[in-house]
């Protein structure tokens, strides 16, 4: 089972949850967000490189969304030049805040640690549990 997780940037501080999504663990992150991507309209969307597809790029321009992920290298490309690297570590710098929250989730709430867990239901009333129990906390500390 695999959380995605769509959240606001907050300049030097833990960014804000948005929407969480849960899917199949072998599900791709693109496929399993893609809808809710293209419902974003004048957005800025800042997202790892398991996002980097061409078509939702430009699905999103016509709807004056731009998607930002690090720039992947490819067989034929085995170098960034430097504006590239500086791209890319921008984009990497900006997604921090987000890293750091699905650290935070992960450390204050246990989410993890489901061994106890013996059916699909209790799998979602463990996640989703546990995830508003985190929700509750962040809005009386952050």
């Amino acid at each position: 089972m695999k959380l995605h997780l769509t959240a606001l940037f907050k300049n030097k501080r833990l960014a804000s949850p948005v929407s969480m999504k849960i899917t199949r663990a072998a599900t791709h992150d693109l496929t399993a967000v893609k809808n809710d991507l293209l419902n974003l309209n004048h957005s800025e969307l800042f997202a790892d490189r398991a996002y980097c597809d061409q078509f939702t790029k430009q699905k999103l321009a016509k709807k004056n969304s731009n998607l930002h992920t690090p720039i992947k290298l490819s067989r034929s490309k085995k170098t960034l030049s430097y504006d590239e690297k500086v791209y890319s570590k921008s984009v990497s710098s900006i997604r921090q805040s987000i890293e750091i929250l699905f650290n935070w989730l992960i450390e204050s709430s246990g989410i993890q640690t489901a061994s106890k867990v013996r059916s699909t239901k209790g799998l979602l009333v463990h996640v989703f549990g546990r995830f508003s129990a985190c929700l509750f906390k962040y809005m009386f500390f952050f």
